[in-house]
């Protein structure tokens, strides 16, 4: 069997993809001057093979099959060549790794070259190479790219947070991505995906940065990663925010819109939980079942049947949030929410949490009718009772429980300040809680900066968000991607 020991004895350290004992056949020939060469065969099936940058695993009892050649020098593996590996949803044709010595009696995988490798629904073309100073630098490039997994863990996190006991170290990793197509959730898909990424020793993702196509002809542009004093920031930009939304697992029940998401830690904790803004304009809400509760419970049918039909149009979204990192689940803390358009206005704040799926938000509704408009404009009259805006009646809401189906309870007001309407209504002009509102120029596709020697990022991001003009998007009926783009 090719355990610990056998390994070992070969002088390769392979520690951080295989666990367990496999049975294997090696044909041993001696070719003088202390070279040799070794053919392999291998049963997969009592191993488990992890390969964590692209969160991939074949657990111990899976079926599977490995074949190689590889030269010794002196007893220590200096390549395999020739590798073929077939197993459920991971297969490997004609791929190559390559060792370097590190004391002359064993050896560390130091470079690879991988074509066509699957990994569950993903397709491509993968290189590496390590770094002295223990990095592995990945290149990936195909088809098919399934960001499923990813987005599974990132339902929680344990960065920022304290570890109680120590955690094992992991190789830190670079890896600079491009996908003609990459699998997202809900049968959705990013185009032209250019992704870069970095890990640290922790296994944490320490940066991320993504350009591409949502939707038919959206751009989205994400940045999650250090500024120049070493705070890592985020920011996120799309002129299709529902299509994002959806794409990402967030909510199904927006359409169209451009959407601007900025986030940074507070004072000197620098890998810390975010604290931010962001801003929709110009969206569709359709058929979003706790929002036709609300309208239902307020017996406004006619709001409720355009929402449940071609959808109901607001003109602009602002929030203020925290995003605090859990191992039990990440929190998204809501403050100072509102949003307003030609049937209803809305505040919001309240917390969502990603572990346990529940949501605890709270609010006023504002329903923006013919007749509150007529009696806006009556002199005196109106300014009294509007307070020279375009809303009279308003009702207090809260919606608690699972995430997926809130119990929703309406409380009416009788009385609303005048100011409140104006600030629900954004009058009075707006400013910006969100640096730049423009992200900075690309660099050239994975070159590094000539300046600072910052690792590359992606190029083609789309044009700023505030500077592109947006009308509401009708509600199309959203379509999966083509069975034909998969990996399967």
């Amino acid at each position: 069997g090719a355990d610990q020991e056998l390994r070992n004895h070969f002088g390769v350290n392979l520690d951080d993809y295989i666990s367990g004992t496999m049975p294997v056949d090696v044909t041993y020939t001696d070719k003088g001057d202390g070279n040799a060469t070794i053919d392999v065969k291998g049963d997969l099936n009592p191993i488990r093979v992890y390969i964590d940058p692209f969160k991939f695993e074949k657990p111990v009892g899976m079926p599977g099959t490995i074949t190689a050649k590889g030269t010794l020098k002196n007893d220590v593996l200096k390549d395999l060549t020739d590798i073929e590996l077939k197993s459920k949803d991971f297969s490997v044709s004609g791929a190559k790794l390559g060792f370097s010595p590190m004391n002359g009696k064993s050896a560390d995988l130091a470079s690879g070259s991988l074509p066509g490798v699957k990994l569950g629904k993903t397709n491509m073309d993968v290189t590496f190479d390590v770094t002295k100073d223990n990095v592995m630098k990945v290149t990936a490039k195909g088809p098919v790219f399934d960001l499923g997994p990813f987005l599974q863990e990132s339902e929680s996190s344990d960065i920022g947070v304290e570890p109680s006991s120590p955690k094992e170290k992991q190789q830190a990793k670079n890896i600079s991505l491009t996908a003609d197509t990459m699998l997202a959730a809900n049968g959705q898909s990013v185009r032209s995906a250019k992704v870069y990424m970095e890990m640290d020793t922790d296994g944490d993702i320490t940066r991320i940065e993504l350009d591409g196509g949502v939707g038919k002809t959206g751009n989205l542009f994400v940045r999650f990663k250090p500024d120049n004093t070493g705070k890592r920031t985020f920011r996120l930009e799309s002129d299709d925010a529902g299509n994002v939304l959806y794409a990402f697992g967030l909510y199904e029940n927006i359409h169209g819109g451009t959407l601007l998401i900025y986030g940074e830690p507070k004072s000197n904790d620098l890998r810390g939980n975010l604290y931010g803004a962001m801003r929709m304009e110009n969206f569709r809400v359709v058929k979003a079942p706790a929002l036709a509760s609300l309208l239902s419970l307020m017996s406004l049918s006619g709001v409720g049947q355009l929402l449940n039909n071609q959808g109901l149009v607001f003109s602009k979204l602002e929030a203020n949030y925290e995003w605090r990192f859990r191992p039990e689940g990440n929190l998204l803390i809501i403050k100072d929410g509102k949003t307003s358009g030609s049937s209803v206005g809305l505040t919001f704040e309240g917390v969502v949490d990603r572990g346990k799926k529940t949501t605890d938000v709270s609010g006023t509704i504002i329903p923006m009718t013919e007749v509150n408009s007529i009696l806006a404009k009556i002199p005196l009259v109106g300014d009294i009772l509007l307070g020279g805006t375009g809303g009279l009646i308003a009702a207090t809401y809260t919606m608690k429980g699972p995430s997926s189906k809130p119990e929703v309870m309406v409380n009416p007001l009788s009385v609303l300040a005048p100011g409140f309407l104006r600030r629900i209504l954004f009058e009075g002009g707006y400013e910006s809680k969100i640096p730049e509102d423009k992200p900075p120029a690309p660099q050239d596709p994975m070159t590094p900066s000539k300046n600072n020697g910052t690792p590359p990022v992606p190029n083609g991001s789309p044009k700023p968000v505030n500077s592109v003009k947006s009308n509401p998007a009708p509600a199309p009926s959203r379509t999966a991607t083509p069975k034909a783009q998969s990996a399967n």
